[in-house]
């Protein structure tokens, strides 16, 4: 899984959320169940207020451990070395996974996952994709899969496929991208810990340069969940390595956006959107597009030049994804004045409709 933009500043909460995030814990039910789900607490019949309560008490004779080093909570001392010079560059990220290893139990890949969500809602704003999204991203797969993600970042999407693979029997196998070599570190610590890393590879570098290179072999689902004005030309560098009956997932076509590779499908794919929140950002919708050749001949039609004005609108998603490395954006904003065009653009070319 990726960040809408490409770096911290696009994580603000809004005020509504700092309100919720009082004393470090979050105001609405559903997250707060995601929380005690992860600290073995049972919510049911509980108030939001005993919740809240039921929560701080657990957590309180752990709280100072969170961010420490294995090696000064009496774990084991795996990979600290690496991971104290990784911290200069990934500074989140290790936080994660020192949280990961001091709240869920090394080996079980449903507790990781908890972790990171629970994580997320607890400390800072980190993108997942969980909620609805993480459900489509377990719906698309069968028995047997290979998964290729371009976009790994701390690995919870790679290991939340992984772990349906296990559940649908076994078989199968994840290949995941990612560009920074200090976040994929990070992301293969935690599918260790999760002991997922049999199931996993993370690959660094250029998903498109790999693909082309052969080394990801055929592909039964294709995830694109990286630089969403770069989906259209990976696609291609990856259909023909798509298998009989394989199916695309794109996430955050519509935030931040993803406009040329909505002409990249069309009438070149059965097209299903799926309208969903983003992840602990309900202000902000998404689009979560799944794509399948059908029974059209290959290789398939080509594509033609694109529309100026998708060209535009991707221009200006890289702009406010690039500005969001430096300072804030105000995505809700900037969705104000994307949204409709999208909508637009969809409608008058009856996608996925």
């Amino acid at each position: 899984s990726a960040r809408p933009g490409f770096g911290p500043g696009d994580g603000s909460p809004s005020p509504s959320r700092r309100r919720g995030l009082k004393e470090g814990l979050p105001w609405t039910r559903p997250e707060l169940v995601v929380i005690a789900e992860s600290l073995g607490i049972d919510e049911a019949g509980r108030s939001v207020a005993d919740l809240r309560r039921a929560i701080r008490t657990a957590r309180s004779p752990q709280l100072e451990l969170e961010l420490q080093p294995r090696s000064q909570t009496g774990a084991p001392e795996e990979g600290q070395g690496g991971l104290e010079k990784l911290a200069p560059r990934a500074r989140k990220e290790v936080a994660l996974l020192r949280y990961v290893e001091n709240y869920a139990p090394r080996g079980d890949a449903d507790a990781v996952i908890a972790a990171i969500e629970s994580f997320a809602i607890q400390h800072r704003w980190l993108k997942v994709a969980g909620g609805a999204k993480k459900q489509l991203l377990k719906s698309v797969l069968r028995p047997g899969d290979r998964v290729v993600e371009m976009g790994t970042f701390i690995g919870y999407s790679s290991l939340v496929m992984a772990r349906q693979l296990q559940l649908l029997g076994g078989g199968g196998r994840v290949f995941t991208c990612e560009v920074d070599a200090a976040v994929a570190q990070i992301a293969r610590a935690t599918h260790r810990w999760a002991a997922a890393d049999e199931q996993v590879t993370v690959r660094v570098g250029r998903a498109s340069d790999l693909l082309a290179s052969g080394q990801l072999g055929p592909i039964d689902v294709l995830i694109l969940d990286h630089r969403g004005t770069r989906y259209h030309e990976d696609l291609l560098t990856a259909e023909p390595h798509l298998a009989a009956g394989a199916r695309i997932l794109a996430d955050n076509v519509l935030f931040p956006g993803a406009p040329l590779f909505l002409h990249s499908i069309l009438g070149r794919y059965d097209v299903t959107i799926h309208e969903v929140p983003e992840f602990l950002q309900e202000e902000l919708d998404d689009w979560v597009v799944v794509c399948e050749p059908g029974a059209r001949p290959r290789p398939l039609p080509e594509l033609g030049p694109s529309p100026p004005e998708l060209r535009q609108w991707s221009a200006e998603v890289d702009a406010a994804c690039w500005r969001s490395t430096k300072r804030y954006v105000d995505w809700v904003s900037f969705q104000e004045e994307m949204v409709p065009k999208l909508v637009a653009w969809r409608e008058a070319h009856g996608l996925g409709l």
